[in-house]
């Protein structure tokens, strides 16, 4: 018997209904282990420039002795 894992993160509603489930093989067996996670899901802001500096910033010279390595979160 072979195994294979998944992983899927989904979200429940406010009745506490799964919201999506992947589609499985018909006919087959499937265990399922569930674990709640505290405080959701949510993932790091994505940086982008603002809208009123878009195309007008341009990198002169060596931008990474403008600050400390470790501002830079190279250590």
């Amino acid at each position: 018997m072979s195994m294979q894992a998944q992983r899927i993160v989904t979200q429940v509603d406010s009745s506490g209904h799964l919201m999506q489930m992947p589609l499985l093989p018909p006919g087959q067996s499937v265990e399922v282990i569930m674990l709640l996670l505290e405080g959701g899901t949510k993932s790091k802001p994505r940086r982008k420039v603002p809208a009123h500096l878009k195309g007008k910033i341009r990198e002169v010279g060596d931008i990474m002795s403008s600050a400390p390595l470790i501002d830079w979160g190279v250590t």
